[in-house]
């Protein structure tokens, strides 16, 4: 069983971290990863992770434990039913000072919000869910 972390115990862990001799930290369990390289915390190379359930819908998760905020312009209610295209920028993940976007990834129809703007998300915590275009589900099944 892994512990969990509230982002405060996080928060002690990188100044922790930043006070060692240490150049590299790589903090990952089921629900939170941390990587830290010579004193900052590193962006993820891909700000979401994207599955594909049953109904051919894409979770969009947290790839990256922090605060997530709705893009500018952006809120719940303007999102709910919105087509999105792969590269449309849904909001930012920040921890620590460093912020990363999140983007849909995939076109589709928003089906489902799983998350309030402001609220703190842990690693692959689904964030949005979309409908598939058709287009998309075909370019998926070949």
């Amino acid at each position: 069983m892994y512990p969990e972390f509230a982002e405060a115990d996080l928060a002690e862990i990188v100044a922790g971290f930043r006070t060692s001799r240490f150049t590299r930290l790589d903090l990952r369990t089921e629900t939170v990863r941390l990587a830290i390289q010579d004193g900052e915390v590193e962006r993820a190379a891909e700000a979401v992770t994207h599955e594909i359930d049953e109904s051919r819908t894409a979770i969009v998760s947290a790839d990256l434990l922090g605060t997530f905020r709705f893009a500018d312009g952006s809120s719940p209610a303007s999102l709910a039913s919105a087509q999105l295209k792969p590269e449309t920028v849904i909001g930012t993940i920040t921890v620590l000072d460093e912020s990363v976007e999140v983007k849909a990834g995939t076109c589709g129809t928003v089906s489902r919000i799983d998350v309030e703007d402001g609220a703190f998300v842990e690693y692959r915590q689904p964030l949005l869910r979309l409908r598939l275009d058709e287009a998309d589900k075909m370019r998926r099944t070949v």
